[in-house]
C-alpha cells in the first residue's frame, strides 16, 4: 500500500490531465456543433488580410516597417457575410448580447446569444436538454441557472427590463463551453445597444475550401472550416505553426510537473520502504541466518531482500494504476462544472500509466537495495542466537550534515543576490535576458537550496537524536525510552525525519507562496470603499452632472435596503467634464502629492508602479459630509478626524500626500491645460515625449496651491478616494463637483441580491450603478486545503514510520510489560516516540520551507513578511506532531503481545 497509494494518485492525476486534451473532431464540434463552416468579420476589406488555416483568431495584415500603419486603406467592415456567398447558401446567425433580466431577486445583468442556437445543427455546442427549441419570436431557451434564478419553470415567463419584453420559456439550453453556474437566455432577436459581441454566421452544409477561404479574407472576414481544418495546407508563413488541438501544450506541463511530484514521491517512498525493508530484515534475521548456515551465499541473501522489493513493488504498481483509474473516474465526475470543454473525455494514456507503474517498481526495487546489502553482512552465530546491536551514528554524518545545511543557507543567499544582479542589470543599460544562464541559475539556486539543507538534516539526522537524548533522558521515563529507542534505529529513525521534513517543507513553502501570490494581489487592488459595502454610483448626463432629482431617487433606493449607515461622495469636475468653450477659464482640483512627482517610461511607455502609484492618489481627492465618514472609514471616526474635517482640514488616507509640515495640499490645474494634457500629468523630456524610453511623465505646475490642515486616517485597504474634505470646504475652495457616489455599510457583507435588488427598483437606469466591494480572493481556503494535504501526509509517514517503531519494538513493550510497566507509561512512550519523530522532523523541514520563502521575499519588491501566515506555519510546524503524537498514544497496543526477550548482545 505504501507503493500503490503514490501510484494511484499520480496515475489519478496523469489521466485528469490527459483526459482534458481533446481530439481534432471533438474541438470542431465544440465549435461548430454539426454545422460545417463559421464565418466572423473582423476588419474592414483588405487585399493581404491572410488567416491561419486552423485558428481564424490569427490573422494579420501588411503594415508598413516603419509606421506599422496598414499598407492598405482601412475601410470599414462589412455589416453581412450573406452577399459574399453563393446565392441561396443557407446560413444561420448567431449575436452575443447582454441583456437585464428580472430574477427573483430584483434585476440581474445577463449574457444572451441571439438567434436559432436551438436548431439541430448546433447539437454539440448548443444543445437543448429539456423542453424544445422555440418555435416563433415569443419564445426563448434559458441555461438551468437562469431558470432557478428566475424562479420559473419551462412554459412559464421570461421578463427583460430595458426594454421591458416577456418571453415563454420553451426549454433548457446546455452550452458545451459554459459553467453550469453561468446565467444565459437565448433570444429571437435583441435591441441594437444590447449587442455586445462579434456577430457568426455558420453554415450547416458547407465546409469551405482554402481558396474560398482566401477570397473571405481579402473582405475581412475570417473562417473556420471543419474540412480545412482537418487538412490544413501549407501556407509558407508563420501561420503554419497553428494547431487546431496541440496536445503537448498540456502534456509538456504534466511531464514537467509530473516529473517534480514523481520525484517527492520516489524520494518519500525510498525512505519509508526502506526502513520498512530494514526492519522486515532484521525480522528474518533467524531465517537469513539459517539460509546462510545451509550454504547460500551473501549474494543469495541480497537477491531475496531484492526480489521482495520487486514483488512489491509490481504488486503496489499493479494495484495503484487500477486505483488511479477508478478514482480519475470519480473524480472527473465530481469535478464537473457542466464545461465540456474541461474534461472532453475518459483519456487515460497507457504509455503514461505503464512509465508510473515502471517507476514504482524501480523504486520499491532500489528501497530493498541497501536493507539487502546490510541483511549479507550476516554474524550467523549472532543471528540465529536473535542478538542484535543498536545503531551507532557515524561520526562522519554531523561534519557532513554541518557543510550541507551552510552550503544550503550559502546557496539561497547567493541566488538572492544574483536575482538582485539580474534586476539591477535591467536599469543598468545591459539587460540580462529571461533564458540567459545567470538569470535561470538563481531561479534553481533559490529552491535547491533548501533541498540540500533538508538533506543535511537528514545526513546528520540519526547524530542529532544522540544528541537530543540526553536532554529529553530527564523529561521523564517515559521521553528517555522514547527517544533512546529512535537513536537505537537510526535507520528507521532517519527515515523518517527525512518524509516528514520534505512533507513539511514542502507545505510550508505552498502556504507561503500562495499566501505572497495572493497578498501581491491585494496590495494592487483598490476596492472603492471598505470591503463588504455596498457602493452605488449616480452618473449625469454628457457633460452635465446628475440631477438632484436623480441623485435623491438613488439615495432612496439605497436607503431600502436598510443599510447601518449612508456615505455620500461628489467628485470635483474634470477637465473633460468642463463645456469646451469655458476650458479656458475654468479650474480642476487635484490632491497633490507631498514629494514630486517624476515617472521614467520604459520602451513601451510604461513607468514604475510607485510611481504610478502617486498619479493615483492625485485622483482620489472627494467631497463628502460628516455624517458619512462612519461608511467611508469603515467604523467611527476619532474626536481628531471630526474635528480637522469641520474645521475646513482634510482627512489623507495615505501619508505620500502629506507634506513635510503634515498638510494637505490641493492643486489647481487650468482646465484647458489639463484636458490637452490629458490630465494634470504630462510627457516631456526624451526622443518621443508620448511615451517610450527615456520620456519622462510628471505634474505640470497648477495654477496655484491651498493649504489645509491633515490628519493621517489608517484603514486595512486603500481606497479609491483618498483626500476627503467637506463641502463646505469645497464651496470656500471653489470646487464644483459632479458625478456622485453612495457608499452603504451594513451589518453582514453586501452580496449580489442587493445589487439586483437595486437594479430592479432603478429599472435599469442608466445613470446608476451598484457593486458589491469585495476584495481579492483570500488565501484561508488553499491555506487549509494545503494544511489538510500535509497533515494527511504526515499522519500516513508517521502511521508508516511508528507502526514499524511498534513492531520492531514489540519485544521491549513485552519486557516493560512483564517489570511492572502501566499501560499509561506504555501510552506515554507512544506519545513521546510520535512526538520525537514529528516536532524534530516537522521544524526542519519547515525551517527548510522558509529559506526559498526568505528569498523570494527578499529578491521581489511586492512580496512582504506580514503577508505569511504564521499561524498557519506554527499548525504545521507545531499543531501537525502534537496530532501525531496523540494520535500514536490512542492507538497504542493497550495489551501486550507476550514473546520470549532476548537481550541485546
Amino acid at each position: 500500500m505504501l507503493i500503490a497509494l503514490p501510484v494511484a494518485g499520480l496515475a489519478t492525476a496523469a489521466t485528469l490531465a490527459t483526459s482534458q486534451i481533446p481530439t481534432p473532431e471533438q474541438y470542431l464540434d465544440s465549435q461548430l456543433g454539426k454545422t460545417q463552416t463559421r464565418l466572423t468579420i473582423v476588419s474592414g476589406p483588405d487585399p493581404s488580410l491572410r488567416q491561419a488555416p486552423v485558428d481564424p483568431s490569427w490573422w494579420s495584415v501588411d503594415v508598413d516597417s516603419e509606421t506599422v500603419d496598414p499598407t492598405h486603406a482601412v475601410e470599414d467592415p462589412l455589416d453581412d457575410v450573406v452577399p459574399l456567398l453563393p446565392a441561396g447558401t443557407p446560413t444561420l446567425r448567431i449575436d452575443a448580447a447582454t441583456v437585464f433580466m428580472k430574477t427573483t431577486a430584483g434585476v440581474a445583468s445577463v449574457s444572451a446569444l441571439v438567434g436559432p442556437a436551438g436548431d439541430p445543427a448546433f447539437v454539440g455546442r448548443y444543445d437543448v436538454v429539456q423542453g424544445h427549441a422555440p418555435s416563433n419570436e415569443h419564445e426563448v431557451l434559458v441555461t438551468q441557472s437562469a431558470l432557478d434564478d428566475i424562479g420559473a419553470v419551462i412554459g412559464g415567463d421570461l421578463q427583460l427590463r430595458n426594454p421591458d419584453r416577456t418571453f415563454t420559456i420553451t426549454g433548457i439550453v446546455d452550452i458545451v463551453d459554459q459553467l453550469d453556474s453561468t446565467r444565459t437566455v437565448v433570444l429571437p432577436d435583441a435591441e441594437p445597444g444590447e449587442l455586445l459581441g462579434q456577430a457568426a454566421w455558420y453554415l450547416p452544409d458547407d465546409a469551405l475550401t482554402w481558396e474560398q477561404i482566401q477570397q473571405l479574407n481579402t473582405q475581412g472576414v475570417t473562417a473556420l472550416s471543419r474540412t480545412v481544418a482537418l487538412n490544413p495546407p501549407i501556407t509558407g508563413t508563420e501561420m503554419d505553426a497553428a494547431q487546431l488541438v496541440n496536445p503537448w501544450s498540456i502534456l509538456s506541463g504534466v511531464l514537467i510537473g509530473g516529473s517534480i511530484v514523481a520525484a517527492f514521491v520516489a524520494y518519500q517512498i525510498a525512505l519509508l520502504a526502506g526502513a520498512a525493508f530494514s526492519v522486515s530484515a532484521r525480522r528474518q534475521q533467524r531465517a537469513l541466518a539459517m539460509t546462510a548456515s545451509v550454504g547460500a551465499t551473501k549474494k543469495d541473501l541480497r537477491r531475496i531482500m531484492v526480489l521482495q522489493g520487486l514483488v512489491l513493488g509490481g504488486l503496489g504498481a499493479a494495484l495503484g494504476i487500477v486505483l488511479g483509474l477508478a478514482g480519475s473516474w470519480a473524480a472527473m465526475r465530481l469535478l464537473d462544472d457542466g464545461n465540456r470543454t474541461v474534461y472532453w473525455s475518459y483519456a487515460p494514456l497507457p504509455w503514461l500509466l505503464a512509465a508510473i507503474a515502471a517507476l514504482a517498481v524501480v523504486v520499491g526495487t532500489a528501497s530493498a537495495l541497501l536493507p539487502a546489502r546490510s541483511a549479507a553482512k550476516v554474524d550467523v552465530l549472532a543471528m540465529l542466537r536473535g542478538a542484535r546491536r543498536p545503531q551507532r551514528a557515524k561520526r562522519s554524518r554531523p561534519i557532513w550534515s554541518i557543510v550541507l545545511i551552510i552550503a544550503g543557507v550559502a546557496i539561497t543567499a547567493v541566488s538572492v543576490a544574483g536575482i538582485l544582479w539580474v534586476r539591477a542589470s535591467a536599469d543598468g543599460g545591459d539587460p540580462i535576458r529571461s533564458d540567459d544562464i545567470r538569470a535561470i541559475s538563481p531561479q534553481i539556486g533559490i529552491f535547491a537550496g533548501p533541498i540540500l539543507a533538508q538533506i543535511g538534516v537528514i545526513v546528520g539526522g540519526h547524530w542529532l537524536l544522540t544528541q537530543l537524548s540526553r536532554p529529553i533522558s530527564r523529561v521523564g521515563l517515559a521521553p528517555r525510552l522514547a527517544v533512546r529507542d529512535a537513536a537505537a534505529n537510526g535507520t528507521r529513525s532517519a527515515a523518517a525525519l527525512g518524509s516528514i521534513g520534505a512533507a513539511v517543507m514542502l507545505g510550508t513553502f505552498i502556504v507561503g507562496a500562495l499566501s505572497l501570490t495572493v497578498g501581491t494581489q491585494a496590495h494592487g487592488y483598490t476596492p472603492p470603499a471598505p470591503l463588504g459595502s455596498l457602493f452605488v454610483e449616480v452618473y449625469g448626463t454628457g457633460e452635465e452632472p446628475p440631477s438632484d432629482a436623480r441623485v435623491q431617487r438613488a439615495e432612496g433606493i439605497v436607503q431600502a435596503q436598510s443599510p447601518a449607515s449612508v456615505a455620500i461622495l461628489r467628485s470635483p469636475v474634470s477637465a473633460y467634464e468642463v463645456p469646451e468653450g469655458d476650458r479656458a477659464d475654468a479650474e480642476v482640483a487635484l490632491a497633490v502629492p507631498g514629494k514630486p512627482v517624476r515617472c521614467t517610461g520604459d520602451e513601451n511607455g510604461s513607468i514604475d508602479d510607485a510611481c504610478g502609484h502617486l498619479l493615483d492618489l492625485t485622483q482620489g481627492l472627494y467631497v463628502t459630509t460628516a455624517d458619512s465618514l462612519p461608511a467611508l472609514l469603515g467604523r467611527s471616526p476619532s474626536g481628531q478626524e471630526i474635528r480637522t474635517f469641520r474645521d475646513g482640514g482634510a482627512l489623507v488616507f495615505d501619508n505620500e500626500l502629506l507634506s513635510p509640515d503634515g498638510k494637505s495640499r490641493i492643486g489647481f490645474w487650468n482646465a484647458e491645460q489639463a484636458f490637452e494634457n490629458g490630465g494634470p500629468a504630462a510627457w516631456n523630456e526624451g526622443d518621443n515625449v508620448q511615451m517610450g524610453e527615456g520620456a519622462v511623465l510628471e505634474l505640470t505646475p497648477p495654477e496655484h496651491i491651498e493649504t489645509l490642515p491633515a490628519v493621517l486616517v489608517k484603514t486595512p485597504d486603500q481606497y479609491r478616494y483618498t483626500t476627503l474634505i467637506s463641502e463646505e470646504t469645497a464651496a470656500d475652495l471653489g470646487i464644483e463637483t459632479s458625478q456622485v457616489s453612495f457608499v452603504a455599510a451594513f451589518d453582514e457583507p453586501a452580496d449580489e441580491q442587493m445589487v439586483e435588488a437595486i437594479n430592479g427598483a432603478s429599472g435599469i437606469d442608466a445613470g446608476i450603478s451598484a457593486q458589491a466591494v469585495t476584495g481579492p480572493p483570500s488565501p484561508v481556503l488553499g491555506i487549509l486545503l494545503v494544511l489538510g494535504a500535509t497533515g494527511i501526509l504526515m499522519l500516513g509517514t508517521s502511521a508508516i514510520v511508528l507502526g514499524l517503531a511498534r513492531i520492531d519494538g514489540a519485544a521491549d513493550d513485552a519486557t516493560l510489560a512483564a517489570v511492572g510497566a502501566t499501560p499509561g507509561l506504555r501510552r506515554g512512550i507512544s506519545f513521546w516516540q510520535g512526538l520525537i519523530i514529528a516536532l524534530l522532523g516537522s521544524l526542519t523541514g519547515a525551517a527548510a520551507g522558509l529559506l526559498p520563502i526568505w528569498g523570494l521575499i527578499a529578491a521581489s519588491p511586492y512580496m512582504y513578511a506580514e503577508d505569511i501566515p504564521w499561524w498557519a506555519i506554527a499548525a504545521i510546524a507545531v499543531g501537525l506532531p502534537l496530532l501525531v503524537a496523540a494520535a500514536n498514544a490512542l492507538t497504542s497496543r493497550r495489551r501486550p503481545v507476550v514473546t520470549r526477550r532476548t537481550a541485546i548482545a
